[in-house]
């Protein structure tokens, strides 16, 4: 089947108590991202994550949301075996961070966009308690 793994964690990971958005703008975390396009090109990637729901995974939180802008076909393996066109995910993620529609000065973008923020910072701060924790929830 010609598989091949590549480990990316060093650039494209994530600790979970930083911030995503200043994660994304490391020389690292964006030399990851074009490892990632210039696979594309190429080979057929799968970024494997442990997470039941892409929602809840930060490699859609956070890698994923880079990648869409460059209008790269990304698609998620639900639970039940089900594939997720990303833009469906990112509705679903929208009504479950219970991000409001956009009002007349915003577009479906700028709402996507705050759904993505939204649970960046419910990641990491889930991940703040786990470790405060040892793992379990407080």
């Amino acid at each position: 089947h010609q598989i091949a793994y590549v480990f990316l964690g060093k650039e494209l990971g994530a600790d979970r108590k930083v911030r995503y958005a200043e994660l994304a703008k490391t020389a690292l975390f964006q030399d990851g991202l074009q490892r990632l396009r210039e696979g594309i090109m190429s080979y057929r990637i799968a970024l494997m994550c442990a997470e039941k729901d892409p929602i809840a995974c930060h490699r859609m939180i956070l890698i994923c949301r880079y990648l869409r802008a460059d209008d790269i076909e990304i698609k998620h393996i639900l639970e039940d075996g089900t594939i997720e066109n990303n833009r469906d995910s990112e509705k679903r993620l929208a009504e479950f961070a219970k991000v409001p529609p956009p009002d007349m000065f915003e577009s479906d973008e700028d709402m996507i966009l705050r759904a993505y923020h939204k649970q960046s910072e419910k990641i990491a701060h889930a991940s703040k308690n786990k470790a405060a924790t040892g793992g379990f929830n407080a």
